[in-house]
């Protein structure tokens, strides 16, 4: 077994024997064949994505919320579950729906109903007609309805 996880914080890594590595520090003195690595957080693959959410990522979201410059990324290989844990999927969602969800919550009293208005290219807004504007609003409406969290 190459990696140990010593508590919710430390994971050791070790050197396969097979490995250059291994091979290498059997000859020198003093040098280890195992690393070690402090998170914040270790969670195993039984976590969910809600206790993830919430232990991982809120205290970010709410700090972005007051008024913080936050970053949230994924990082890893193909297959490690990158795009699972960011997006989840429609019975488990990730933390970006998550993410966003508790964001419009805390906007929800300040957010302006109407869709006169329309981002247009890339620094443009331009105003809809009445017409388009009602359509923009069930669009918005549906759209919204569709992301809603149980």
């Amino acid at each position: 077994n190459c990696i140990r996880v010593d508590g919710d914080n430390t994971l050791v890594a070790f050197a396969p024997k097979d490995s250059n590595t291994y091979r290498n520090a059997q000859h020198q003195v003093g040098r280890g064949i195992s690393q070690k690595f402090t998170f914040s957080k270790i969670f195993n693959d039984k976590v969910g994505q809600k206790q993830f959410f919430d232990e991982a990522v809120l205290g970010t979201v709410k700090e972005f919320i007051s008024g913080q410059n936050c970053l949230v990324f994924t990082y890893g290989v193909t297959n490690s579950g990158k795009t699972y844990t960011i997006q989840g999927v429609q019975r488990d969602v990730g933390i970006l729906p998550r993410s966003l969800e508790v964001i419009f919550n805390s906007i929800r009293d300040s957010q302006w109903d109407g869709c006169m208005l329309k981002p247009h290219m890339f620094c443009e807004v331009v105003r809809l007609p009445s017409g388009q504007e009602d359509e923009e609003k069930k669009m918005k409406n549906a759209l919204l309805k569709q992301a809603e969290l149980e």
